[in-house]
Order: C-alpha cells, then structure tokens, then sequence
C-alpha cells in the first residue's frame, strides 16, 4: 500500500469503502507521504481528517477516517476474496435444511452475499 499510486488509492476507497470524498483523501494522503513515509495510524488518521470535507469533518457520528481504514483493511487482507472462498464452503457445511446468515457491512460484500445466494439457491 504504501507505494500505490493515487489512482489505484483512489479505487480503494471507492471500492472497498463507498468513500464520497476518495479523490480528495488519496490526492492528501500521496501529497502526504512524498514529504515523510506515513509511519502511524494516527497521522493518517489526522491526514484524512484535514482532507475530508462537510458534515464528516465537522463532527460526525463516526471519525472521518474510518471509512479509509476500512477500504485498506479490506485491500490489505483481500477480504472479498476470502468473502467469496468462504460462502460455497458455508454452503457445504449446512446440513440439510439448514440455513446461513451473513452479515455485511459494506454495499461490495453485501452484493456479492446476494449474488452468491441467488446463484446457489
């Protein structure tokens, strides 16, 4: 991640985390680390922060970074691919007439959830 360029940091958060603001947040973030690597969460945090725009920035419910730490989380861990490995085992694991449960937290794994369960049902 660290050497990603803006436009690959840019679908990242697009991607991964519905980020409205992706644009801006990845142009600050590579503005950022061509002065000084970015060595800690919390001078990302604070670089989102500066970057981020609106109601987000003004004290919203959750801190502006959060949506970016979530898309580089889930980058980082290649978290659809082990979302879409682990659903057909899931499956088979069920006992007859069982049922699965999943819970998303993001419209990417929430639409590959339901693509998955209506191709298998």
């Amino acid at each position: 991640m660290a050497r990603l360029d803006e436009a690959g940091l840019v679908k990242i958060l697009r991607d991964y985390s519905d980020e409205p603001q992706a644009k801006r947040i990845a142009h600050a973030i590579i503005k950022a680390r061509t002065i000084t690597p970015i060595l800690s969460t919390d001078v990302l945090a604070r670089i989102v922060k500066d970057a981020a725009t609106g109601r987000r920035a003004r004290g919203a419910s959750i801190h502006p970074a959060t949506r970016t730490f979530q898309a580089l989380r889930m980058a980082v861990n290649d978290e659809e691919r082990h979302l879409e490995d682990f659903l057909p085992q899931a499956v088979e694991a069920l006992r007859p007439g069982g049922r699965l449960a999943v819970i998303t937290f993001h419209s990417g794994e929430d639409t590959l959830v339901k693509h998955f369960f209506r191709e298998a049902a």
